[in-house]
């Protein structure tokens, strides 16, 4: 399961002797389903049957479905992965405010760090990675001086300009809101098999709290693959 699939413009998803194949017309283009992480649909013209939709997710994958302005707006998770799923619900309902916070603190800093290595691969000046990493080990308990949002306000600044606005309706915050959608919901798909309810938060917390949340707008082991296929 390496593989994340985007398909925009394929008209027919069906699924034979473990094949996902993808068809328009007499061409077809086949994938092994054990090799589906995740599938993004981008065409409102896709047509997918339940017993397709059922033997990807029994396969451990999920699928992501996009409306005309190519938005994520709804998803399908696999939910037969758990062991004992009450358990862990149980613990994550249990979990004290103290443990949330030394959770927090470490969420942070791996954020952080994750962003410090962009910038360096992104060949931006090193003494500006270093000050990232300097917010990283500034994190207090539960973030209580919210490096978190001066370290991504630097961050974006360093790797846009000066002038970037996260909020602004442009397209590289499009991109980025598009990219992170899907990547969150490998996280949330990834924890639904565990077990793990997504609606119990552990610092962004409200009763608005979906299962998945799915929309990044509304919060203010193995390495991926992509695989775009564009000529269907």
């Amino acid at each position: 399961m390496f593989r994340t699939l985007i398909i925009n413009a394929g008209e027919k998803i069906t699924v034979k002797n473990n094949w996902l194949i993808v068809s328009e017309n007499e061409e077809e283009k086949k994938i092994p389903l054990s090799d589906i992480y995740s599938i993004v649909i981008d065409n409102p013209r896709t047509t997918l049957t339940i017993a397709a939709l059922n033997a990807i997710t029994q396969s451990g994958a999920h699928v992501l479905f996009c409306d005309e302005s190519h938005l994520p707006v709804s998803h399908t998770y696999p939910m037969n992965g758990s062991y004992a799923p009450f358990g862990k619900l149980k613990m994550q309902i249990e979990m004290t405010e103290f443990f949330k916070g030394l959770l927090w603190k470490t969420i942070i800093q791996e954020k952080i760090q994750n962003q410090a290595k962009v910038l360096s691969l992104c060949k931006v000046p090193d003494e500006h990675v270093q000050r990232m990493l300097k917010f990283r080990d500034e994190v207090d308990y539960d973030d209580v001086t919210n490096r978190e949002g001066i370290a991504a306000k630097w961050f974006f600044n360093r790797l846009y300009g000066a002038g970037f606005v996260r909020d602004h309706d442009n397209a590289i915050n499009a991109a980025l809101n598009y990219g992170y959608t899907i990547i969150r919901s490998s996280v949330a798909k990834t924890l639904a098999v565990f077990g793990f309810s997504c609606a119990l938060g552990v610092h962004h917390i409200n009763r608005h709290n979906g299962a998945f949340l799915l929309n990044p707008t509304r919060r203010k082991g193995k390495r991926q693959k992509m695989v775009l296929i564009t000529k269907w």
